[in-house]
C-alpha cells in the first residue's frame, strides 16, 4: 500500500474478450468480457483489495473496460471511494486496422490500406500517451487525503503511458518500439505507477496467473 507520502496509480488492462470473429474491434461497441476474462477482472480486483485502501475507480467507456471496473469494484467492496467514474481520454487507441480480421487477409487488408478517406485513422503515439498523462495528472491534482486510483483502460494506451512516464514524457520514432514492447501488459493486469507529490518515483507489475 506504499508509504504515507506515496500516491498510486494503478493501471489495469481490462480482461479477455470474446472475440469469436477473431477481428480488431478496437473502439466497436459491443465487445464484452468472455469467461476467462470475468476471471482476469476478479483477480485484479482481489488483488488490489490486499494493495488499496480507499481507491476510486476511473474507467475507459467502451464495455470490456466498464465490465472490468464494475468486477473489481465488486471486490474491493468499501474500499471503493465513491461510484466508477468513466474518462474518454483512457479509451482505446485509433487504429486503421479496427475492424479487420486479426489474421492476415491481402485483398481485406489492401482494400482497407487503398481507402484513404474512409479508413479509420491512427492515432498518434504521442497524443495516445499525452491524454492518459493528462488524465493521470488530473487525478493526482485532485487528491487530498485519498492516495490511490485505479484505472481500467486498454494494452496500448498502458503501455504507452509506462514509456512516457519512465522516460519523462519523451516518445519519438528513434526509441519507442523497442520501448513500447518490452513493456508487459497482460489481460487483467495491474501495473502501478508510484508519484511522491507529482514526481514519478518507480513502477509495479502484476498478472494473473
Amino acid at each position: 500500500m506504499g508509504l504515507p507520502n506515496q500516491r498510486r496509480i494503478h493501471l489495469v488492462r481490462h480482461g479477455e474478450v470474446e472475440n469469436p470473429k477473431g477481428i480488431h474491434y478496437g473502439r466497436i461497441p459491443g465487445f464484452s468480457l468472455s469467461s476467462s476474462g470475468r476471471e482476469q477482472a476478479r483477480a485484479a480486483g482481489k488483488y488490489l483489495r490486499d494493495h488499496t485502501t480507499d481507491a476510486r475507480i476511473v474507467s475507459s467507456p467502451l464495455e470490456r473496460a466498464q465490465e472490468t471496473a464494475a468486477l473489481i469494484a465488486d471486490e474491493l467492496g468499501e474500499r471503493l471511494a465513491q461510484d466508477i467514474e468513466t474518462d474518454v481520454r483512457l479509451t482505446e487507441a485509433g487504429s486503421w486496422r479496427q475492424g479487420l480480421p486479426r489474421a492476415f487477409e491481402a485483398r481485406t487488408y489492401l482494400a482497407r490500406a487503398l481507402d484513404l478517406a474512409g479508413r479509420p485513422k491512427d492515432e498518434p503515439p504521442p497524443e495516445i500517451a499525452r491524454r492518459m498523462q493528462t488524465a493521470v495528472s488530473d487525478v493526482l491534482d485532485a487528491m487530498e487525503s485519498q492516495r490511490e486510483a485505479v484505472f481500467v483502460s486498454h494494452q496500448t494506451p498502458i503501455r504507452l503511458l509506462c514509456v512516457a512516464v519512465e522516460h519523462a514524457g519523451k516518445i519519438t520514432p528513434r526509441f519507442f518500439p523497442w520501448l513500447y514492447f518490452r513493456t508487459r501488459c497482460h489481460p487483467g493486469s495491474v501495473t502501478t505507477l508510484v508519484f511522491e507529490g507529482a514526481s514519478f518515483r518507480g513502477l509495479e507489475y502484476w498478472e494473473p496467473t
